[in-house]
């Protein structure tokens, strides 16, 4: 009797050890995937392009790219994303002049012995004033996890600029 539950023992210790192993596997392919594939970009639409359609093997098809700007420091930067399926597009209703967050993927095709980037949104969120305290020019995301409290700002430096240096309670050379 000893012998048949050793055993059984050591098959279920195996199998609960694979178990393990493939769920420590799966949990860091999707982590992988989630932060190495996968990325987000605030901006503003500046530019909706014309949706194009099709019909493929699987049925019908609807495509739109838009232009996204966003301002790094004193330069603009622009990216071309595309969003695919009429579902989504009526989801995200994306209009221009719209302040949005859009996460995406990248993704590479060759053709004719050339390479083509395709950026596909999968989520875009409008971007709305943070309610919390309206004089913030920081912006949220709209999401249905509530923000963080917001620190209250701080009052405005006063303006020491062409004044007199004794007006000051420092006399600073710079």
């Amino acid at each position: 009797m000893t012998k048949k539950w050793g055993k059984s023992f050591l098959v279920c210790t195996k199998f609960c050890n694979f178990a393990s192993d493939l769920t420590i596997g799966i949990t860091q392919s999707i982590y992988h995937l989630i932060h190495h594939f996968f990325m987000e970009l605030q901006g503003k639409i500046i530019r909706a392009l014309e949706p194009k359609t099709g019909t493929s093997a699987r049925g019908d098809w609807k495509v739109q790219e838009f232009v996204l700007e966003t301002i790094d420091g004193q330069f603009s930067r622009k990216m071309v994303f595309s969003v695919f399926g009429e579902e989504k597009l009526q989801r995200f209703n994306i209009q221009e002049g719209q302040d949005v967050n859009v996460s995406f993927d990248i993704d590479a095709r060759e053709y004719n012995g050339r390479w083509f980037n395709s950026i596909r949104a999968f989520d875009v969120r409008p971007i709305i004033p943070n309610a919390v305290n309206p004089g913030n020019v920081a912006a949220s995301v709209a999401s249905p996890v509530p923000n963080n409290p917001v620190a209250p700002s701080m009052p405005p430096a006063a303006d020491t600029f062409g004044s007199a240096p004794g007006d000051s309670g420092e006399d600073l050379p710079f």
